[in-house]
């Protein structure tokens, strides 16, 4: 660690963890579906204590790999610079999270894993913090196999939450309405959709590419334009998001979920 010869390299023999999910108690899950398969899918959770040092105002983030490609993306660590665009990436616009309408955000603030639900081709997981100065509470589920990740959100005191989902700098924007967003990267498809938790569809998303949210720092000072898609506002909101397709079935009714063949409540867990 700068003090030996620049030859030394340290032995790492890990070899190849027996779970497919961890959570760790500094505040992240991650979770997979296989090791050393490359179209394996796999994804992160952010909650734990406050913002420390280097850290991001991320908690309650999601980021979301399947089929062979990154899907969600958080804003990434573009450098130690003392500019605008870094204090952003730290901020929670640059991350995939839910927000408080009408209320201020209080850095700093720890969050709670509070519920856990594993199995082999399904994990859902349920967050919660007062970082808006009342409770708003995540819950993620995500599905192996038939790949999806759902993922509803909520506040207390009849709030109402908004939340902002980035997608990877190689999809495109190919239709947005009716509460469904529909990106490709070539010929391959993702699809966003959102509904409350009684099932209701939720329309009037926004995608916004450069300006304000639209950006992404994969590498060290890289900072590339890409699609965010915005929601509006709602006292719930059920987001679904179906990579390797741009006509998912679904349905959603008497907090029901049903997306091709696969099923699950509104309520996620």
């Amino acid at each position: 660690i700068g003090d030996g010869s620049a030859e030394t390299e340290p032995k790492m023999e890990t070899g190849t963890p027996k779970q497919e999910v961890k959570v760790y108690k500094a505040g992240y899950v991650y979770g997979r579906t296989a090791w050393g398969k490359p179209d394996s899918a796999y994804y992160s959770i952010r909650f734990g204590p406050g913002m420390k040092y280097h850290g991001h105002e991320d908690h309650l983030g999601v980021t979301y790999y399947a089929q062979g490609r990154d899907i969600l993306m958080d804003g990434g660590f573009h450098s130690y610079e003392k500019s605008s665009y870094r204090y952003w990436t730290l901020s929670p616009e640059a991350h995939n999270v839910p927000t408080v309408v009408g209320a201020r955000f209080r850095p700093r603030t720890s969050s709670k894993l509070t519920k856990t639900s594993y199995g082999k081709d399904r994990q859902a997981f349920r967050l919660t913090d007062k970082a808006y100065g009342v409770s708003r509470t995540r819950s993620v589920l995500v599905n192996h196999g038939e790949d999806l990740m759902a993922v509803l959100d909520t506040a207390s005191g009849g709030k109402k939450i908004r939340n902002l989902w980035r997608f990877a700098p190689s999809f495109k924007v190919v239709s947005s309405g009716g509460g469904k967003v529909v990106l490709a990267d070539g010929s391959f498809k993702v699809t966003l959709l959102q509904f409350s938790s009684s099932c209701d569809r939720i329309g009037g998303q926004k995608v916004e590419r450069g300006g304000r949210l639209g950006w992404v720092s994969p590498t060290y000072l890289s900072k590339k334009a890409t699609n965010v898609v915005v929601s509006p506002s709602a006292k719930s909101l059920l987001t679904v998001i179906v990579p390797g397709t741009d006509s998912p079935k679904v349905s959603c009714s008497g907090g029901k979920v049903k997306v091709e063949g696969v099923s699950f409540s509104a309520n996620l867990l």
